[in-house]
C-alpha cells in the first residue's frame, strides 16, 4: 500500500508539475501575444505614418514645383483682375483701341456678380461701327488686353447691302472680372 501510496503521490506530483508548467508556458505565450500584438500595432502605425510623410513630401515637392513655375505670374494675374471700383482704366484702353481704329463706341456695364471669394463678374456689351477691316484690328487689339475678360456673344452685322467691306456693326457681350480688395 505504501507503495501504491507513494506512486500516487510521484504520478500527482508529476502531474501537479505539469500543469502547474503548462500554466506557465500558457501565462508567458499569453502575455508574449499582447506584447507581438502591441508591437505589430505599432510597426503598423509607423508605416501609416511614414506613408502619410512620403505622400505629404510629394505634395510639397509638387507644391515647390509649380512656384517654381508661376514664379512671379501670380503678379500679373493679379494686376489683370482690377479692383471693382477702378474700371476706368479698361474702359480708357477700349476707347483708346476704338479711337486707333477709327471706329464709333458704345459700351454698357452691368452690375457686378461675385464669383468665387472676393472675385466678381461684370456684364458688359460693347457695340462698335466701321469696316471689316477696323473692326478686325480692333478684335486683335482686343485680344491682346492686359485683363481677364471673357466674350460670350460676338454678332457681326453689315449695315448696308454692299456687305462687310463698307459699313459694318460688332456686338459683343462679355464678362470682366474683378476683384474687391486684395486676391
Amino acid at each position: 500500500m505504501i507503495k501504491e501510496k507513494k506512486l500516487f503521490l510521484i504520478i500527482g506530483w508529476n502531474l501537479l508539475r505539469a500543469t502547474l508548467s503548462v500554466l506557465i508556458a500558457i501565462f508567458i505565450v499569453f502575455f508574449s501575444i499582447k506584447k507581438i500584438s502591441k508591437i505589430s500595432e505599432s510597426i503598423m502605425e509607423n508605416k501609416r505614418t511614414s506613408f502619410i510623410l512620403e505622400k505629404r513630401n510629394e505634395v510639397i515637392s509638387d507644391l515647390r514645383k509649380n512656384f517654381q513655375l508661376i514664379g512671379d505670374k501670380d503678379k500679373k494675374i493679379e494686376e489683370a483682375i482690377i479692383p471693382t471700383d477702378n474700371i476706368l482704366d479698361f474702359v480708357a484702353i477700349l476707347e483708346s483701341l476704338a479711337s486707333q481704329n477709327s471706329l464709333q463706341q458704345s459700351l454698357k456695364f452691368g452690375t457686378p456678380v461675385l464669383v468665387v471669394n472676393n472675385v466678381s463678374s461684370i456684364d458688359y456689351y460693347l457695340t462698335l461701327n466701321g469696316n471689316i477691316i477696323t473692326l478686325m484690328n480692333y478684335l486683335k487689339g482686343f485680344e491682346k488686353l492686359p485683363y481677364i475678360t471673357g466674350i460670350s456673344l460676338i454678332n457681326f452685322q453689315a449695315l448696308t447691302d454692299k456687305g462687310w467691306e463698307n459699313n459694318s456693326s460688332v456686338s459683343i457681350q462679355g464678362k470682366l472680372y474683378v476683384r474687391q480688395g486684395n486676391l
